[in-house]
């Protein structure tokens, strides 16, 4: 059947439309739907349906998910204890971060692995070693938050589809809110008083949705507050100690969706500045750091999740096999695809293999290579890429996914998986897209059911 077909007297996509609305928990926040045209929906969705995945399959790949988490969270623990500086800026940590990094810090609330189902696998349920690889890590700032925890179970209900991770939302509230708990008490830091404050960018859409359903899941356990990135305010003056505010509320702990890197490249805008003084305010990463340095601010994710999100760490784990026990280097080699720092090492090694940047976002400027065509053979430009033309990048085995079509083209099949602060796998979920990379622009949510 084709797409116009399964829109033909179903007006499934009807249902998609108002969705959103229906799933956030009474917060008024903004969608990533799209508008009405000539009668028709734009195509936000690969199909207005959920595709079937059999439930063997979901459960082997949060227990992946569960591996893999132990083998990250070792990493980072020997990341933090045993490189210098100099190892850290060789390998492309940012010359900002390496004090925070050299300190030390908590291990973020969860993570979202990207992941390739080899299709033997999702087609004939053969689940070997190395069939489940995962491509990355989006630790610092994960979303595809609310299509996980709550968009999907919405739509399997409603066509009438098992829900592929029963009771996926409260599991994962309870844990983050364990989470919270517990670091404040380490921290003591009193959430009556000071509680948490969740803060996200005014200006993305799907940030501020995955911000929404987290404090929505918190708000079944306790009182938060929330304020747009953009309007947070860092006091400094002489006379008093550096502090955060939100709304004029003292923040000791933030929940913050906004890349590091970003508050480094940012420029502040002074507010009640004395007018003899005119020099233009630090860099907002210059107060984040001062405060989350001394403990004044608790900050969410700690330094340790730009550790993991960065791609150079999946190189570093092959680089250190040495330094890892046997449980962890053989799941490094049946999960994670081999990463290398040298395009040299990926080319005697690898039929195919992928150019990432290590800081690169939603498969920015990633290229592809291989042995008959060496200097590229898919490069994922986008206007506003240029900041990672000249940055580090590491080459990455490539890794089959299934492809399925839905009546309106072949699309690839990527699955996802959120894992908890303790290493419990939550919520698996899908995208897909009609090219070769999955990215911000050409990735669609596809949900899932059994």
């Amino acid at each position: 059947m084709n797409f116009q077909a399964k829109l033909t007297g179903k007006d499934k996509w009807k249902f998609f439309r108002e969705m959103p609305a229906q799933a956030t928990f009474g917060f008024d926040v903004l969608t990533m739907m799209g508008d009405v045209e000539n009668g028709e929906p734009n195509q936000q969705y690969a199909v207005f349906d959920a595709i079937k995945v059999k439930p063997a399959l979901i459960e082997y790949i949060k227990n992946i998910a569960e591996q893999v988490w132990r083998v990250y969270a070792a990493g980072c623990k020997y990341i933090v204890e045993e490189f210098s500086e100099e190892d850290l800026l060789e390998c492309g940590y940012l010359p900002d971060y390496i004090p925070h990094i050299l300190k030390g810090g908590i291990l973020p609330p969860d993570m979202r692995f990207d992941i390739a189902v080899h299709p033997s696998a999702f087609y004939s349920e053969n689940y070997q070693p190395q069939n489940i690889r995962i491509l990355e890590a989006n630790v610092a700032t994960p979303t595809f938050f609310w299509e996980s925890f709550v968009g999907n179970m919405f739509v399997v209900e409603h066509f009438g589809l098992e829900d592929p991770n029963p009771r996926a939302f409260e599991t994962h509230a309870a844990l983050f809110h364990q989470y919270v708990t517990e670091i404040a008490q380490l921290y003591a830091i009193d959430l009556s008083k000071f509680p948490l404050c969740f803060s996200v960018p005014q200006s993305y859409i799907e940030d501020i949705l995955a911000m929404a359903t987290r404090q929505a899941m918190y708000s079944l356990y306790a009182e938060s507050i929330s304020c747009f990135t953009d309007d947070l305010v860092f006091e400094s003056h002489p006379q008093a100690e550096p502090a955060l505010y939100a709304h004029n509320q003292l923040v000791k702990m933030l929940m913050v969706h906004y890349p590091n890197e970003w508050f480094i490249e940012d420029v502040g805008e002074g507010i009640n500045q004395p007018a003899d003084i005119l020099d233009t305010p630090a860099r907002p990463w210059d107060y984040m750091a001062e405060l989350t340095y001394t403990d004044r601010l608790l900050k969410l994710p700690s330094i340790l999740a730009d550790i993991m999100q960065n791609k150079a760490f999946m190189a570093i784990l092959y680089e250190c096999l040495d330094e890892f026990d046997a449980e962890i280097v053989e799941t490094i080699q049946n999960h994670i695809p081999r990463t290398y720092f040298k395009e040299v090492d990926a080319a005697q090694n690898c039929a195919i293999w992928w150019e990432k940047p290590i800081l690169g976002r939603e498969g920015a400027a990633v290229k592809q290579h291989t042995q008959i065509q060496p200097e590229s053979l898919t490069w994922n430009f986008q206007p506003g890429d240029e900041e990672y033309l000249n940055q580090l990048a590491v080459f990455q085995e490539h890794c089959e996914m299934p492809e399925i079509d839905l009546g309106n083209g072949a699309k690839k099949l990527m699955f996802t998986c959120y894992v908890g602060p303790n290493g419990q796998a939550t919520a698996v979920a899908a995208r897909t897209t009609l090219s070769q990379i999955i990215d911000a622009k050409t990735g669609l949510w596809i949900p899932i059911g059994n």
